[in-house]
């Protein structure tokens, strides 16, 4: 296979696939295998109506690990995330396809359990240096070596951080942290999309240590056994690692790339992989997250064939856990590549065609891949602005929910003043008035029969009310203070108590006015 050069692999927008057909298992031997033929690009499937599909590359049953690896492209990706780019590599086919051979290349034995939480601990047969090592044990060595090389041509240090997630019925779990058995929470952030909260991410120094803890990570796993295979993933898994470069001649240039590395669940038919109880709930739940996986796909591609003005379609990323994590790799800024594996069994013509169809669209759609790289004080300022943008939206919450401002007291300070002399007034006015008032303004009181003029009472209440204001009894702006009324009418009283309060003096003309409150006496 000819090397792409790195500059022209993270130019081409475009997704990359890549089919694998895997040899014939045992139990499909008695069955033959004339609907697919391959030739180096291209998939012909039928016998009398044969479907052509063309791909970037097309490998046999007789492909080892190796060339799988080489095919793909994984090395070029690796070489463009060290340059700044994301990448992403997931793996899509019919259950028992063999994706996680393709992924992982370990061997696991039969599940005989059915509950999820005795399943959790798979027994796989791992041995590091054999050469069925499949994809993300090659991804983790190699990059390592790669590292190494490029922390001396380029002058810059490296810090490697992993972390391992499934997700299982639409619930997301922590592979690096098995002891927790609490479902971790998917976020949004504007500036890095969606990602999981409380996610370990793990350290490592050398690829043997990534890869010792990959291992780990993949005995947590939760598997069955079907009657298409034996040991049947029932989630899909996200190995991802973050690579952080620091330029040593330049330390305040700083780089952070990813590398997703995706073991997708096979589709399943229920009729044929004969499952039951839990092992039917989770097929129901795998089916699910893959149909929107489907639809995403159908409308990137949809999208990709369209005119250059049309209107952009909504893209169905949220509606599934997995599709909201790989938003970046399809129609994002992640370079991608998808290897889809098939079956050679005739028994799985419709399955194989189904596969063929969303991968053909796969690679229509044109992803945008991004240069990630951003000065150290740039993202620490844009961090702090947040953090400042946080810190004051909680500081209005708390203004709202506590009482008002500096400000707002300030005001409401010089308005109890102005109401305290406002007040003093009217105690002047009614001792001036009182004496002439006539006999029809007052009334008699049931409870002490004493003789009071309503006059007399107004003053009182308002009184009362001002040394009410003075003690600090303020309500939220806008809002009046205990009583909770419009601030224009502070207390019990309304515009009727007042009118009701004027007194008619036959024997003397003329007014006696309180502006501020709005009164007026008539005498």
């Amino acid at each position: 296979m000819s090397e792409v050069p790195t500059s022209d692999f993270a130019m081409n927008s475009k997704i990359r696939v890549v089919v694998r057909v895997r040899p014939q298992l045992a139990s499909e031997k008695t069955h033959s295998c004339a609907t697919l033929q391959l030739d180096n690009q291209s998939v012909r499937l039928g016998v009398t109506e044969r479907k052509e599909f063309r791909f970037d590359h097309v490998l046999g049953p007789s492909a080892s690990q190796k060339e799988v690896y080489d095919t793909t492209g994984v090395a070029q990706s690796i070489a463009s995330v060290l340059e700044g780019y994301h990448a992403t590599l997931f793996a899509y086919g019919q259950t028992g396809s063999g994706k996680t051979y393709t992924m992982e290349g370990f061997e696991y034995e039969r599940i005989a359990s059915s509950r999820p939480s005795e399943r959790a601990h798979t027994k796989a047969k791992i041995d590091v240096s054999s050469d069925r090592l499949g994809i993300v044990p090659r991804v983790i060595l190699e990059l390592f070596a790669a590292l190494k090389t490029a922390a001396v041509v380029k002058n810059k240090a490296y810090q490697v951080k992993s972390s391992f997630v499934q997700i299982y019925n639409e619930q997301i779990l922590d592979l690096f942290n098995p002891s927790s058995k609490r479902c971790l929470k998917l976020r949004w952030a504007a500036e890095s999309e969606f990602f999981v909260e409380d996610l370990s991410l793990v350290d490592s120094a050398t690829g043997q240590e990534m890869l010792v803890k990959f291992t780990e990570g993949v005995k947590q796993k939760i598997m069955a056994s079907t009657n298409m295979n034996a040991a049947s993933s029932r989630s899909h898994c996200i190995y991802t690692i973050y690579v952080e470069s620091i330029d040593l001649e330049n330390p305040a240039l700083v780089t952070t790339t990813k590398l997703c590395l995706v073991d997708l669940a096979g589709s399943e038919r229920v009729v044929k992989t004969g499952a039951t109880g839990v092992t039917l709930q989770e097929a129901i739940g795998i089916n699910k997250s893959l149909f929107v996986l489907r639809q995403v796909i159908q409308i990137l591609s949809d999208e990709a064939n369209n005119a250059p003005n049309a209107a952009k379609p909504h893209v169905p990323y949220r509606d599934s856990k997995l599709t909201s994590l790989l938003k970046h790799s399809l129609g994002g800024n992640s370079i991608t590549v998808m290897v889809v594996c098939l079956s050679p069994s005739d028994l799985c013509y419709e399955e194989n065609l189904s596969t063929l169809q969303y991968a053909a669209r796969a690679q229509q759609i044109s992803n945008t891949p991004v240069k990630n790289a951003g000065e150290a004080h740039k993202v620490l300022v844009q961090q702090l602005r947040d953090t400042i943008r946080s810190l004051q939206s909680q500081l209005t919450e708390i203004d709202y929910s506590v009482g008002p401002s500096r400000f707002d007291l300030v005001f409401l300070s010089t308005w109890s003043c102005n109401l305290w002399q406002a007040a003093v007034q009217v105690v002047l006015v009614v001792l001036v008035v009182r004496p002439h008032l006539h006999p029809h303004h007052w009334k008699t009181t049931k409870s002490n029969h004493r003789y009071n003029s309503k006059v007399t009472e107004l003053p009182c209440k308002l009184l009362h009310h001002v040394s009410e204001v003075h003690r600090g009894g303020w309500g939220a702006p806008g809002v009046c203070f205990e009583r909770r009324r419009p601030i224009g009418y502070p207390f019990h009283w309304t515009t009727t108590h007042t009118t009701q309060c004027r007194p008619s003096i036959p024997w003397q003309r003329g007014r006696i006015q309180v502006p501020w409150l709005n009164l007026t006496f008539v005498t």
